[in-house]
């Protein structure tokens, strides 16, 4: 659809179709019960994703595992495991900056499965728990004290010549 602008508008005279949003999920560490329970039958399973690029994330990743093995959670990498298995985890973690988290995002939110972000990036303005206090959140969001907040995600198709494309691209801050 096409809409005219005022003429002293310096922007073409068509604007872009509407974006559809999504939302995306991330914990934050407070003391209330968390929207997980954890079934006696069915264990806790946490992924994780880390940017190999980034100084520290493969090793504050390693000690991840040490730590949820000491639990006897099961955790897997998201990028060895299908959507299906990644639907299953109770939350994602993630080690890196911004970035990271989007990246992980594309991935976790249309299968509604909420981030734990660790910031090992400069600025740090989406990521919340640095790695000194990883294991003491993690204990908070396998404990139920760590509710979901909810984010928007955007989502846009590609038309070219007024046909849709079929590719779908996702994003949490911005789409270019």
């Amino acid at each position: 659809a096409t809409s005219p602008l005022p003429a002293t508008s310096p922007l073409p005279a068509t604007s872009p179709p509407p974006l559809r949003t999504r939302k995306s999920r991330k914990l934050r560490r407070v003391p209330e019960p968390s929207p997980f329970p954890t079934e006696p039958d069915h264990p806790p399973a946490v992924g994780w994703y880390a940017n190999p690029h980034k100084p520290g994330a493969l090793a504050a990743a390693a000690e991840l595992e040490r730590i949820l093995a000491a639990r006897g959670v099961e955790r897997f990498d998201i990028e060895t495991v299908d959507d299906r298995r990644l639907a299953e985890a109770r939350f994602v973690v993630v080690f890196g900056g911004d970035g990271t988290l989007l990246s992980a995002a594309r991935r976790a939110a249309p299968r509604r499965v909420p981030i734990l972000a660790v910031h090992l990036g400069r600025f740090g303005f989406v990521t919340e728990v640095a790695p000194q206090d990883l294991e003491r959140t993690l204990e908070d969001a396998l404990a139920g004290r760590c509710p979901v907040q909810e984010r928007m995600m955007l989502e846009a198709s590609l038309e070219r010549d007024g046909a849709d494309r079929g590719e779908r691209l996702r994003a949490v801050n911005d789409i270019v």
